[in-house]
């Protein structure tokens, strides 16, 4: 990630928790900002390798939201959703309008009214999970089913950010034109 994509989704590293969080230590943390810049949730993230931690914590008490929902301001008419908040990231790094939901169980009903003003939604497939991410896909395409829903595969054994970290931006800058392509 650039430094500016950095400063702008405010993300850090917990070197020093606070009391009662040590687990959080080393991990990275990741704020979901609404518009305006205000904090709502926060998740961490583990660096890999993650041996046996969870990949990801929450802070005990909070309630699934919608990551990056700043990106639901720029208007248009397509929006990306991804499967997680780093995926978001890379996404709104490389231009394109992207929120993420952490996973099918953390979709809310009224993620869909917020939804609603965009015609068309492009849903990145994780292809690295054992099929989890289809099953991501496929959940939001019955969420949205009076959208049109485009399902963007990455390679097998990637998701988006990989992609972007393994290969380059021209990798998923073209597997999204490919994608759209076909449904022009």
């Amino acid at each position: 990630m650039s430094e500016a994509t950095i400063r702008a989704f405010k993300l850090g590293v917990v070197a020093d928790p606070a009391s009662g969080h040590s687990n959080y230590r080393g991990r990275i943390c990741i704020p979901y900002l609404v518009p305006n810049g205000d904090v709502m949730k926060l998740r961490f993230r583990a660096v890999p390798p993650y041996e046996g931690n969870a990949k990801y914590l929450d802070v005990a008490g909070g309630s699934p939201r919608m990551f990056n929902t700043q990106a639901l301001t720029r208007g248009g008419r397509t929006i990306y959703i991804t499967e997680g908040e780093v995926e978001a990231i890379t996404l709104t790094q490389l231009g394109y309008p992207a929120v993420g939901i952490a996973g099918t169980q953390a979709w809310q009903p009224h993620f869909k009214r917020m939804l609603d003003g965009y015609s068309r939604i492009v849903v990145t497939v994780d292809n690295d999970d054992g099929g989890a991410g289809v099953e991501f896909a496929n959940h939001v395409s019955a969420e949205m089913e009076d959208h049109e829903v485009i399902h963007v595969k990455a390679p097998e054994g990637h998701d988006i950010n990989s992609l972007f970290v393994a290969e380059s931006a021209d990798a998923v800058n073209d597997l999204m034109r490919r994608a759209l392509s076909t449904h022009s």
